[in-house]
Order: C-alpha cells, then structure tokens, then sequence
C-alpha cells in the first residue's frame, strides 16, 4: 500500500536511528549500515520495507546534509493506473485480488489467461505489479523468519541508549486510571525521570524527554515499543530536530524491554500496588508524578542493583567516565518542541484540533491559518498582528448567552474625522460661529 510522504520520511527516520545509533557506540559506519541492512523493518501501515546497504548510505548522507527534509520523498504520483494494461485485466485483479489477497501477481496473470481475458504474454509481471501498486491492492507477504536471532543487549556508557516505558495503574478512592512513563538509562538502570498523565500520549511522552534533557542532557538515542504515543509523527518530527534517534522496538523481541519491563514490576510492588489502595491518595497527575519522583530518588537509585554487579545506579551512574551533553542553550531546545499544522477555520471562526473545537480571532473564518501546538506549555496558538495568540477551547455554554455583534450593512472603517469640503470652508469663512470653542462669546466689533 502507498504511503504519504511523511510517513514515508518516518520509516526512514526509523532505520537511520538504529545506524547513528551504533555509530555512536563506536561501530563504523560501513560495520552499521551493513548491520542495519541485515534486519527486518516494517513501514508504518505494515508493509516490510527492502533495504539495501547503497539506498542506506544514500539516507545517511541526505540526513547529515539537510535533515528530515533529506529523507521525504519528493511525489511522483500518477493519477493514471496504466497506459499499457487492458481495463479488463484491471478490474479482474482488483476482483482476485479482492477474493483471494495472498494471490501472486504471476499468477493472476495466468488466470487471466486461461480465462482469455488476456493473450498468452500480453502483460508482463512488472507492469501488473506496479498497477497493483497504484491500486493499492495487497501484494506482499510476511516475510519474516520464523526463528529471530534474538541477543540481550547493555550499552557501554551512560546517555548512549535511553529506554522508555509506560505503566498503568489506578489511583484514587475512585480508582482513576493512569498511566506513568518511565526514562531508565540503559548502562547504570538510573531512572532519569518519571511523568504520570491520563493516557499514554505523544505530549505527554515528549514532556518527559525534555525533563531528561534537563537533568541529564541529550541522549544519542531513546528506545520506545509500539505505543501510541510513541510512534506519533510528533514524536519523530521533534526527535529529529533534536537530533536523538528513536528506535522501535520490534513486537515480539523480548530482549529489547527486560530491563524496563523489570523495573515496572518493582515499582508496581514497592509503590503502585499501594498508591492503587490507598483510598487517600491523591488522583491528580502533578501529585502522583512527585510521589514517584521521591520513590525513584529516594529509594530505587540509591538501592543495589543486582544487573549491574550489586552497586546502586546512582553509583553506577556517577562512575561512568563518558561526559554528559548538556545543552548550551535550553531556550533553543525548548523551540525545538513546538509544532505546527494548517487548520481551515470554519464559517463561526472555530478551528479543530485532535477533535476538539478551539475558537480563534475574529476575521479568519474560511481561511486556512497556520496552528502552533506549544507541547512543553500545552497550549495552542496562532500568529494574529505578529505576536502570538492562545487559543482557548469552544464554550458552547457561555456562547449561548453572550450577545452578538449586529451586522451593520456597508460598514465603514472609522476614518481620521469629519472630512472638510471646500464648500464646508467656505461656509465657516463667511459665517463663523460666534461661540469660542471655551464657551464664551466672540466680541464684536462696532
């Protein structure tokens, strides 16, 4: 099935994380893209994607180069399906192919024939497949192996591979659902930092890495499962611009989240379970996040840990010979995680933003604006008379009470004053008034 351009550029982005990532732990770049190679990637929809080391080096050069832009395909779409095929054969593809999905197209083709829908060497197989293409009609198979070389992996140094996780559990005498996401460097299993939000999404999975970058400075990459909010185009596009690599775990590689999956199931013995029972602890999210935060600092860093030879993360940590790369600027980083989209504005001047109504400046209504989505601060905006400007949701209650301004028909803009003719002039030269602008009357002469 054809992908859109961006997702294309993501699944890109997806393979160049894995080769600047072993790149970062020393390998060479031929050693990482010949590895990279050998493995198995699957586009965002599914499809497998074929890889060849030259198609990798040629990636690797155009991101040095230009970044995400490097990698986004420019679009060659045809709207036509095929000069060369017979509409017949067409439709009868789309109809086997509709009936039996895991048919190849060669042997379509020879279906065709025995049905004389077609001359025996009429189409060739590279034609019909890319038609099929087009019609995004289902061509591939699962061509993965049946037994994965699956290893354990641990990095040599603190900040070269960080893994992130989300944990759900409830909370509250009304047992409210939540979820919290954990940041673990892989070398010293130090936890870096613990965010709790309502639902497993993209905002909340980036504010959580800028609170990283904060305590601990960037990371050459981050480790995430298939998760919602991991695999979220937002979550690409800003890992991109700060260049972090982010790497997807494959499904069913259990190597690839042991550390973490183990250390969910410490905190859910030593605080989850408890907070899930306690009918006095408090649901709200900042609350939860500091009562975490003190667990992680106040018991689980400074604990030994029997992965890492019996000595406590924090001491790991601190050992670890390799510096840290601590941003210059913050300020700069922090602009690194703001988006945006074009939204068209709707005729009673309301934009919608992952399905919620938000109610913009007057004089936009029909227009297409650019949306500014603030992640660390959570807020919306727009640019109205060069600054910026919050956008608030859609009050429908205090909008049926709030009075509307009255259309006035040919409604001029207010001008600098009353306009003077030279008839005016001449009249007010003639006839002056015999009142001073004070009130007092002119004086006059005998």
């Amino acid at each position: 099935m054809s992908l859109p351009l961006k997702n294309r550029a993501i699944d890109r982005y997806a393979v160049l994380s894995i080769v600047l990532s072993k790149q970062a732990m020393g390998i060479s770049l031929k050693q990482a893209i010949v590895e990279t190679a050998n493995l198995s990637f699957y586009a965002t929809n599914g499809d497998p994607l074929r890889l060849s080391v030259r198609t990798i080096y040629r990636w690797v050069s155009a991101f040095k180069r230009v970044g995400l832009q490097g990698i986004t395909p420019s679009s060659r779409s045809s709207k036509v399906i095929s000069r060369v095929l017979p509409t017949l054969f067409v439709d009868f593809m789309v109809r086997e192919k509709a009936i039996d999905a895991d048919a190849s197209i060669p042997d379509i083709i020879l279906r065709a024939e025995i049905k004389n829908i077609i001359a025996k060497g009429q189409v060739t197989k590279s034609t019909a497949w890319r038609a099929a293409r087009r019609l995004n009609l289902p061509i591939f198979c699962d061509k993965r192996p049946k037994n994965e070389d699956m290893r354990r992996f641990a990095h040599p140094h603190r900040m070269l591979m960080v893994l992130c996780d989300g944990k759900h559990f409830r909370a509250g005498a009304k047992r409210r659902k939540r979820v919290v996401l954990f940041y673990i460097d892989d070398c010293s299993r130090r936890v870096l930092a613990a965010v709790v939000g309502k639902s497993e999404t993209a905002k909340l999975f980036l504010r959580g890495l800028f609170a990283v970058i904060e305590k601990a400075g960037l990371m050459d990459g981050i480790y995430l499962d298939r998760g919602s909010g991991f695999t979220a185009k937002m979550a690409f596009t800003i890992c991109a611009r700060i260049g972090v690599s982010l790497i997807h775990g494959r499904a069913r590689y259990p190597p690839g989240r042991g550390k973490i999956e183990r250390f969910n199931q410490t905190c859910l013995n030593d605080l989850l379970r408890a907070i899930a029972q306690d009918p006095l602890a408090d649901p709200d999210c900042k609350a939860l996040e500091h009562r975490i935060n003190h667990y992680i600092s106040a018991m689980y860093n400074i604990r030994p840990h029997e992965g890492i030879g019996k000595v406590s993360p924090d001491d790991k940590w601190h050992s670890d010979t390799r510096s840290l790369n601590i941003p210059g600027d913050m300020r700069m980083i922090e602009s690194r995680f703001v988006v945006s989209t074009l939204r068209r504005v709707s005729r009673d001047n309301v934009v919608m933003v992952s399905g919620i109504g938000y109610e913009m400046p007057s004089g936009y209504a029909g227009q297409i604006r650019e949306v500014y989505n603030h992640i660390l601060e959570d807020r919306l905006t727009v640019i109205h008379d060069g600054t910026h400007v919050k956008l608030h949701q859609i009050d429908l209650t205090a909008n049926a009470r709030t009075m509307r301004r009255r259309r006035v028909e040919n409604e001029q803009p207010p001008g600098p004053g009353p306009i003077k003719t030279a008839a005016q002039l001449l009249y007010e030269r003639d006839h002056k008034t015999i009142v001073t602008p004070d009130g007092d009357y002119h004086e006059t002469e005998n």
